[in-house]
Protein backbone atom coordinates (compact mmCIF):
# COMPACT_ATOMS: atom_id res chain seq x y z
CA UNK A 1 0.00 0.00 0.00
CA UNK A 2 1.37 3.65 -0.80
CA UNK A 3 2.12 6.05 2.11
CA UNK A 4 4.12 8.94 3.16
CA UNK A 5 6.57 8.46 6.20
CA UNK A 6 8.04 11.82 7.86
CA UNK A 7 11.55 11.43 7.41
CA UNK A 8 12.40 10.88 11.60
CA UNK A 9 10.29 8.03 11.53
CA UNK A 10 11.31 6.30 8.27
CA UNK A 11 15.29 7.20 8.42
CA UNK A 12 15.75 8.73 12.16
CA UNK A 13 19.49 9.11 11.90
CA UNK A 14 19.53 11.22 8.60
CA UNK A 15 16.78 12.94 10.01
CA UNK A 16 18.61 14.08 13.26
CA UNK A 17 22.02 15.09 10.15
CA UNK A 18 19.73 17.37 9.18
CA UNK A 19 17.33 18.69 11.87
CA UNK A 20 19.57 21.76 12.67
CA UNK A 21 19.71 23.01 8.63
CA UNK A 22 16.39 22.54 7.32
CA UNK A 23 13.50 24.98 7.60
CA UNK A 24 10.51 23.55 9.55
CA UNK A 25 8.73 24.47 6.11
CA UNK A 26 10.74 21.72 4.59
CA UNK A 27 9.14 18.93 6.21
CA UNK A 28 11.02 16.17 4.96
CA UNK A 29 9.32 13.04 3.78
CA UNK A 30 9.54 9.59 2.06
CA UNK A 31 6.38 8.55 -0.16
CA UNK A 32 6.63 5.01 -0.91
CA UNK A 33 4.36 4.45 -3.60
CA UNK A 34 3.07 0.85 -5.66
CA UNK A 35 0.44 1.73 -7.45
CA UNK A 36 -2.08 1.37 -5.30
CA UNK A 37 -4.65 4.65 -4.92
CA UNK A 38 -4.48 6.00 -1.25
CA UNK A 39 -6.18 8.75 -0.22
CA UNK A 40 -3.79 10.27 2.26
CA UNK A 41 -1.27 10.18 -0.36
CA UNK A 42 -3.19 11.70 -3.17
CA UNK A 43 -3.96 14.50 -0.97
CA UNK A 44 -0.27 15.32 -0.16
CA UNK A 45 0.93 14.03 -3.48
CA UNK A 46 -1.72 15.06 -6.23
CA UNK A 47 0.57 13.63 -9.20
CA UNK A 48 1.48 10.02 -7.84
CA UNK A 49 -0.07 8.39 -9.91
CA UNK A 50 2.54 9.79 -12.45
CA UNK A 51 5.10 9.11 -10.80
CA UNK A 52 4.53 5.18 -10.03
CA UNK A 53 6.05 2.72 -12.73
CA UNK A 54 3.83 1.05 -15.01
CA UNK A 55 4.48 -2.64 -13.98
CA UNK A 56 3.56 -2.00 -10.02
CA UNK A 57 7.10 -1.79 -8.50
CA UNK A 58 7.60 0.00 -5.86
CA UNK A 59 9.33 4.21 -6.17
CA UNK A 60 10.49 6.01 -3.40
CA UNK A 61 9.87 9.51 -3.40
CA UNK A 62 11.29 12.23 -1.11
CA UNK A 63 9.64 15.02 -0.65
CA UNK A 64 10.92 18.43 0.78
CA UNK A 65 9.29 21.93 0.94
CA UNK A 66 7.43 21.60 -2.42
CA UNK A 67 10.13 19.55 -4.45
CA UNK A 68 9.84 15.87 -5.28
CA UNK A 69 12.95 13.56 -6.16
CA UNK A 70 12.93 10.78 -7.73
CA UNK A 71 15.21 7.83 -5.84
CA UNK A 72 16.58 4.78 -7.23
CA UNK A 73 17.10 2.70 -3.75
CA UNK A 74 13.81 0.48 -2.55
CA UNK A 75 12.32 0.64 1.27
CA UNK A 76 13.84 -3.05 0.86
CA UNK A 77 17.73 -1.44 0.97
CA UNK A 78 17.47 0.48 3.94
CA UNK A 79 21.18 1.75 4.19
CA UNK A 80 21.60 2.78 0.33
CA UNK A 81 18.14 4.73 0.64
CA UNK A 82 19.24 6.32 3.98
CA UNK A 83 22.67 7.33 1.30
CA UNK A 84 20.37 8.54 -1.33
CA UNK A 85 18.17 10.61 0.93
CA UNK A 86 20.96 12.48 2.74
CA UNK A 87 22.55 13.07 -0.67
CA UNK A 88 19.22 14.64 -1.93
CA UNK A 89 19.05 16.38 1.49
CA UNK A 90 22.33 17.18 0.95
CA UNK A 91 21.95 19.18 -2.14
CA UNK A 92 18.70 20.64 -1.15
CA UNK A 93 20.74 22.37 1.83
CA UNK A 94 23.84 23.36 -0.27
CA UNK A 95 21.08 24.95 -2.85
CA UNK A 96 19.01 27.15 0.07
CA UNK A 97 22.37 28.43 2.00
CA UNK A 98 24.57 28.59 -1.60
CA UNK A 99 27.50 26.89 0.35
CA UNK A 100 28.73 23.92 0.70
CA UNK A 101 27.42 21.44 3.47
CA UNK A 102 28.67 19.45 5.82
CA UNK A 103 31.77 20.55 6.49
CA UNK A 104 33.99 18.91 8.61
CA UNK A 105 35.75 20.32 11.75
CA UNK A 106 39.48 20.43 11.49
CA UNK A 107 40.24 19.85 8.29
CA UNK A 108 37.51 22.02 6.31
CA UNK A 109 36.36 18.90 3.94
CA UNK A 110 32.73 18.56 3.05
CA UNK A 111 32.07 15.45 3.72
CA UNK A 112 29.71 13.20 1.42
CA UNK A 113 27.14 10.73 2.18
CA UNK A 114 28.34 7.13 1.32
CA UNK A 115 28.08 3.34 2.70
CA UNK A 116 31.73 2.75 4.03
CA UNK A 117 32.37 -0.55 6.08
CA UNK A 118 29.15 -1.55 5.17
CA UNK A 119 27.36 1.43 7.26
CA UNK A 120 26.00 4.51 6.11
CA UNK A 121 28.09 7.59 6.83
CA UNK A 122 29.18 10.92 6.35
CA UNK A 123 32.90 10.57 4.33
CA UNK A 124 35.79 12.89 3.10
CA UNK A 125 39.01 12.36 2.71
CA UNK A 126 40.02 9.05 4.95
CA UNK A 127 36.95 10.43 7.77
CA UNK A 128 33.60 8.73 8.58
CA UNK A 129 30.93 9.92 11.00
CA UNK A 130 27.81 7.43 10.88
CA UNK A 131 24.22 8.84 10.42
CA UNK A 132 23.13 10.76 13.03
CA UNK A 133 25.98 11.95 14.59
CA UNK A 134 26.65 14.61 12.45
CA UNK A 135 26.37 17.49 14.33
CA UNK A 136 29.74 16.68 16.56
CA UNK A 137 32.16 16.52 13.21
CA UNK A 138 31.00 19.87 11.85
CA UNK A 139 32.59 22.81 11.47
CA UNK A 140 32.07 26.06 13.50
Amino acid sequence: MSQIVPLHVALPDVAADFATVLDTAARPRLAVLDGAEDAAVVSELPDAAEWTEDDGSEQVLLLVGGSVTALTARSSEPDELAVECASALQTFVMDERNAAWPVFRGDGRVAEPAVWDGVPQWVAAGRAVAFGRLSSALAG
